[in-house]
């Protein structure tokens, strides 16, 4: 396991995740909106919902994009400065928290969903936790040393970024897009640091992301847990780091990972979702809906109301941008759940959502709607 002490290895590092993150966004972009035109003009950072900006309010988006392209890095280096001001409070030993208080395993989830780690921990609300994408909590367990380093830190990946030559890719306006939360990555890495070196255990739900390609670099006792499916196909330009558990909900992910991580071991993780009766009847069929497959879910939940009886219930995914289209598909539903809402039912359905294998490991029939042949069968006898 390399060292991250130095300023020029951890700037290294943290750029290398932001190249890899451009790599994820161009991949997604090929597999789901090559047939795009409007997509072409878009940078390669969260495309998906700058395209449905971008139909939604025209030409002024990409004028908002260009503006941002020349303010971004100028902004982010003046911003860094205010690490000074951290480093001049935090010397006070008042106001600093020390990391070796911390208990020997040390939560990391990507976001406030917490479900997963409820999974996989009975006693989670009773663990420590910090959140990736909000690292304030890290601040107080960083020292006026570790802010004067950020300062430098920031400084240094935003120059190699101003001076990065396109390569597999990757180009210079997309790494600009990313960087929007480097002086949070920072604090982060630098945080993820400290743990690994104190011999701190780590768990995330960060699946190849810039926090969890930091993670496996700078320890090799950081375990992931697995929030979604996995597609094989995906290309990095930097290869991921050591894992020291990974927690599947299903063995067929094992290979998909390999191709990502090196992993000592795996562990099965098993659902706890509460199931909410729909109140019918009539058989339910669930559908788990997802913005880039919304034309095939409509015409999937067409033809089931066209052959069966069955209680429909859609969900529709609460971060994806739906276009007007959507409101076909709320209209086919008898039902439309709640973003908190899991729906029991007979079947469950999705393009190819992760939800889909905690349903099934709870004995629910499950679907996948890029799965033709099983889709045909069940087409013809349901």
């Amino acid at each position: 396991m390399m060292s991250y002490k130095s300023i020029s290895s951890l700037s290294e590092l943290i750029l290398q995740a932001y190249v890899n993150e451009v790599c994820l966004d161009r991949s997604l972009k090929a597999k789901f909106l090559a047939s795009e035109p409007l997509a072409e003009a878009l940078p390669q950072y969260k495309v998906m919902p700058l395209l449905s900006l971008r139909k939604r309010y025209g030409v002024p988006v990409l004028w908002l994009l260009w503006l941002m392209k020349f303010s971004i890095l100028p902004m982010l280096a003046l911003a860094a400065l205010g690490n000074l001001l951290l480093a001049l409070v935090f010397l006070l030993p008042l106001f600093r928290r020390h990391a070796t208080a911390l208990p020997q395993t040390v939560c990391l989830p990507n976001t406030k969903n917490l479900k997963l780690f409820h999974y996989l921990f009975d006693d989670f609300d009773q663990r420590m936790r910090f959140e990736c994408r909000r690292p304030w909590a890290v601040l107080r367990y960083l020292d006026a040393k570790d802010y004067l380093r950020a300062v430098l830190i920031v400084w240094r990946v935003l120059w190699s970024i101003l001076t990065y030559p396109t390569q597999q890719g990757v180009r210079r306006k997309d790494l600009i897009f990313h960087v929007l939360d480097l002086l949070p990555l920072v604090w982060f890495s630098l945080f993820v640091c400290k743990l690994s070196g104190l011999g701190k255990q780590l768990v995330t739900d960060c699946n190849l992301q810039r926090w969890d390609y930091i993670a496996t670099h700078v320890t090799s006792y950081c375990s992931i847990i697995q929030h979604a499916y996995i597609h094989a196909d995906l290309e990095f330009a930097h290869p991921f780091g050591q894992v020291d558990c990974l927690y599947v909900f299903d063995p067929e992910f094992e290979a998909v990972f390999s191709r990502y991580y090196h992993f000592k071991r795996t562990d099965i993780i098993k659902p706890k979702l509460k199931l909410d009766d729909m109140g019918s009847e009539k058989e339910v069929l669930f559908l788990a809906s997802s913005a880039p497959f919304l034309a095939i879910e409509i015409d999937f939940i067409e033809r089931v109301k066209s052959r069966f009886d069955f209680f429909v219930v859609v969900k529709l995914h609460p971060r994806h941008l739906y276009d007007e289209s959507v409101s076909q598909l709320t209209s086919l539903a008898d039902h439309v759940a709640a973003p908190a809402v899991f729906p029991d039912c007979d079947y469950q359905v999705s393009y190819d959502s992760f939800l889909g294998y905690e349903y099934k490991a709870l004995g629910k029939n499950v679907l996948f709607l890029k799965d033709e042949c099983s889709i045909q069968m069940f087409m013809d006898h349901p």
